[in-house]
């Protein structure tokens, strides 16, 4: 499902850092920029070989008590937490405890048909069709509460498969819950004290914990939002989190933790390369995760990575196996900067193959000089990307994307706010517009050919008599766990998407409305007195029933 409408922040593009590799003052410098000292902020890890080129904290840990962040800082580390759970099962594996192609109902009961054929591998990852339960309808509604695993698993176990188990990859946390009560019955120990004594202990990683709220914690940091301005994050039972994400770490104990896996101390070599690996989907695709770790590459070079985010806290941890350097970001807020962003960009300075370093300053906006720009560029058979001046500002939207605003910083060349992302306009010899070339994350290169200046016209609401309005309200069924429900305040209609964004839908007609921030609508229709909607969305219709 889609609806998810890109925030608009400040853009990382504005970082500078060394444009000479290993110079760690110069990185060090624009940290100190980056996160100022009277917010929340991060601990930052640079590691190559066995040298530690920096570990500092930057910004504050609590600003209550105006406590900075140090290099032992502990922070909940969110799905970098998968890591210590996939391994974990390897080990059993190695033990001869389990095997990976178990059906997970040999170690968790009461499942329904199709959910207990999965694979203990489809779990590891991603492929197991399992819907997560951090998607599910009403669950913020009930993270605050301390559940069991047994009563966790009630909320999810009886959902449908999304896909059939190895034909599809979709994050999911259900996953990794499921290989956490697998874990205690094969061990016989609860999670938390698997993961203490089989991982942290023997590693001295002193500053790891399962993140029990109530416990004592030195060093630990507070997590915060921003919602105009700073306020402590909401509260979330760490018993639900589990083994999907519930431990808390620093970034010199995540550096242990890279090194002892990489230097094969729970796991064998063989083993630890197939964690390691691209998924191979039933159709021969493959997927860039293997079992707990993310597998891309920044500048040309592999990358091992993970991040995590949950309430108050952002993470990233990468390892540049050519290099044996490793770039770990734990923040304490979930606003901008973005810790993948600011880790990819370090990485990529180490290597001496630093992204762009954009200015700052925007250039004076040139509507005439713009306008040749404008139009819509071909991606694919069944996507666009259109580009538009509104005001004094540059914008693009993808098919069945959120309108984003970009920000010129030469003639031809734009970028995308709070990401590496930027394209630059190509233009023949004769200056006539020819595509645009994307750099998606700064890396990877996508062209996409220009198809002319003529842009669809923009939508126009309507005025209807809103009385309407109130016959259209209710939740509508868009799939197993993703439903759409209808609100309203006053004059305005909203829809809302599970885990997204409340959003206003603006009326065509009585029973047609469209979103200004998305590219998408939805159709109101009624069939022998049942009521449902069609939402429109990147070239399909998908129609969910009203929930009674």
């Amino acid at each position: 499902m889609q609806l998810k409408q890109a925030l608009i922040a400040v853009g990382l593009q504005s970082l500078a850092f060394s444009a000479q590799a290993k110079d760690i003052s110069e990185i060090d410098k624009s940290l100190l920029e980056l996160y100022a000292d009277d917010r929340p902020g991060a601990s930052i890890i640079i590691k190559q070989g066995d040298q530690v080129l920096l570990e500092k904290g930057y910004g504050l840990a609590n600003m209550e008590w105006g406590i900075a962040n140090n290099k032992d800082t502990v922070f909940r580390i969110g799905s970098i937490s998968k890591q210590f759970t996939a391994v974990a099962i390897l080990m059993l594996m190695e033990q001869e405890k389990l095997k990976l192609d178990d059906r997970i109902d040999l170690y968790v009961s009461d499942l329904a048909e199709d959910t207990a054929a999965v694979t203990i591998e489809q779990l590891l990852n991603h492929t197991s069709g399992i819907p997560s339960y951090t998607g599910m309808p009403n669950w913020l509604t009930q993270m605050k509460q301390d559940k069991s695993p047994t009563e966790m698993l009630a909320y999810f176990k009886d959902a449908p498969l999304e896909f059939t188990p190895g034909s599809q990859f979709k994050y999911n946390n259900s996953g990794y819950f499921l290989l956490g009560m697998i874990i205690e019955k094969v061990s016989g120990q609860s999670y938390e004290a698997f993961i203490e004594e089989n991982i942290f202990t023997p590693l001295g990683m002193n500053e790891s914990y399962y993140g029990h709220p109530k416990e004592v914690v030195a060093n630990r940091a507070t997590g915060y939002e921003f919602h105009g301005k700073w306020q402590n994050s909401d509260y979330i039972s760490m018993t639900q989190p589990y083994a999907a994400g519930s431990l808390l770490s620093s970034v010199g104990d995540l550096a242990l933790w890279v090194e002892a896996v990489n230097s094969y101390k729970f796991i064998s070599k063989q083993t630890t390369q197939k964690a390691h690996t691209k998924t191979v989907l039933s159709n021969g695709e493959e997927v860039d995760y293997g079992y707990g770790w993310s597998l891309s590459s920044v500048r040309g070079s592999e990358s091992i990575a993970h991040g995590g985010g949950i309430n108050g806290f952002i993470t990233y941890s990468q390892y540049i196996p050519s290099q044996d350097l490793y770039v770990a970001v734990l923040s304490n807020h979930m606003h901008t900067p973005n810790p993948t962003m600011v880790a990819k960009v370090i990485a990529a300075d180490m290597l001496g193959k630093s992204y762009p370093k954009f200015s700052d300053k925007n250039v004076d906006f040139d509507k005439k000089a713009l306008t040749p720009f404008v139009g819509q560029y071909r991606i694919d058979d069944n996507n666009t990307r259109k580009l538009f001046l509104q005001g004094d500002g540059v914008f693009t939207q993808r098919t069945g994307g959120s309108v984003m605003q970009v920000r010129q910083v030469d003639q031809a060349t734009f970028v995308y706010p709070d990401s590496l992302s930027y394209f630059t306009i190509e233009q023949n010899e004769q200056g006539d517009v020819t595509g645009m070339l994307m750099r998606q994350g700064g890396d990877d290169e996508q062209f996409a050919s220009y198809l002319g200046s003529e842009l669809p016209e923009p939508k126009k609401a309507v005025e209807i008599d809103t009385a309407v309005y109130d016959s259209l309200v209710g939740r509508y069924k868009l799939a197993d766990n993703f439903i759409l429900e209808i609100s309203r305040d006053g004059d305005k209609l909203f829809a809302q998407a599970t885990g997204q964004q409340k959003l206003q839908i603006h009326p065509l007609s009585p029973t047609s409305y469209f979103y200004k921030e998305v590219d998408a609508q939805i159709e109101f229709v009624e069939q022998d007195g049942k009521q449902s909607l069609i939402l429109t969305q990147g070239g399909r219709d998908m129609k969910a029933d009203k929930l009674d």
